[in-house]
């Protein structure tokens, strides 16, 4: 995780349009949330640091980045934080948000486990890092693996309609077993038959 400890907390003054935002945590703002945090900033509430990488990347923040914009402001203060991975960061982002003013949503959780899930992070470690219960993570893992899946399989199946690729080679080519595929294709048979 985060290797900055609290004593050695390095805060600067950023540009805002020198800073990477990302989406690892929300794959959109939410403009209220935003307006919000501008009308507070407006009226002289002092927000605390957003959390940045070494090379800009934003960890936490966007709402706030967000509200400074709105008022023009051309920077803002900034903490940075070292992480060992992108994973770490993925997770420092996550946990910044849980218990925050707006706390990540059902998508957004599926979202960052998403994102997770495509650096190959092993499904145990993605609960822990993001501090979720073993059954609640597993759920969430479920349902993200089986949406990722489907998807797969759809591109698979548009790779053998409209590219002209044989079955084996477009399950090859998107990761999802032949027969899967193939039962894709075939029509569904009434379990009795009609005499």
């Amino acid at each position: 995780m985060a290797t900055n400890s609290k004593s050695e907390k390095k805060i600067v003054r950023m540009l805002i349009a020198d800073l990477k935002q990302n989406l690892f945590v929300r794959q959109e703002l939410d403009h209220d949330h935003a307006i919000n945090f501008g009308l507070l900033l407006e009226s002289g509430v002092k927000f605390p640091p957003i959390k940045i990488t070494p090379d800009y990347a934003v960890i936490d923040g966007r709402h706030r980045i967000e509200a400074h914009n709105l008022h023009n402001f051309l920077e803002i203060e900034a903490e940075i934080v070292e992480f060992e991975d992108e994973v770490d960061m993925i997770a420092a982002a996550y946990l910044a948000n849980v218990g925050g003013s707006l706390p990540p949503t059902t998508a957004d959780t599926e979202h960052t486990i998403t994102i997770m899930l495509e650096h190959g992070t092993p499904k145990k470690k993605i609960g822990e890092l993001l501090n979720l219960p073993p059954s609640v993570a597993r759920r969430y893992i479920d349902a993200v693996q089986s949406r990722l899946n489907r998807a797969k399989l759809l591109r698979a199946a548009n790779a053998v309609t409209d590219g002209g690729l044989n079955i084996p080679t477009a399950a090859a080519k998107y990761d999802v077993e032949v027969k899967k595929l193939r039962d894709h294709f075939t029509p569904r048979r009434r379990k009795h038959r009609e005499n």
